[in-house]
């Protein structure tokens, strides 16, 4: 991983990646990247998981996009109780000033995911969420509860 320069990930490759057990972090930062972009399944607590073995292993991190594609339907109606527990980190994002999420519907897993961005990043400036569909009441009153690293 360390090689690649590009700043587009497609969602395949976290298929593949999400097969077996994933270390908190890879073994060599990915010193080129710091402006990805990420496809991903928000129902695929696997993929979910990837991602954030890679969030901690990209130092250089200044801008995220993520962005939802079409769900494999394979996803729980439980997956997503405990995720931060699961998932905290000691190694903080401290480069990330922006982050994009495209594609939300308020999952117990994407809120999840995004606990851990705004949890985890102490120097975060802005943070975009663009829903699949018209916010609810609900899902907005979620994302304002979640608490922040930063300022």
């Amino acid at each position: 991983m360390a090689v690649v320069r590009g700043d587009a990930l497609v969602g395949d490759i976290f298929t593949y990646w999400s097969c077996g057990e994933l270390p908190e972090k890879l073994p060599s930062p990915c010193l080129n990247l710091n402006t990805p972009g990420v496809t991903i399944d928000f129902d695929s607590e696997k993929e979910i998981s990837t991602v954030l073995c890679l969030l901690r292993s990209w130092p250089k991190l200044r801008k995220l996009y993520l962005i939802a594609r079409q769900s494999s339907g394979q996803g729980n109606a439980d997956a997503g109780y405990g995720f931060l527990e699961r998932h905290h980190s000691p190694w903080p994002l401290l480069q990330l000033r922006t982050a994009t999420i495209y594609g939300i519907s308020g999952t117990r897993l994407e809120l999840g995911l995004i606990r851990f961005v705004l949890g985890n990043s102490p120097w975060l400036k802005k943070m975009f969420t663009v829903g699949s569909a018209p916010p609810t009441y609900q899902l907005l009153r979620d994302l304002l509860r979640i608490e922040r690293a930063s300022p």
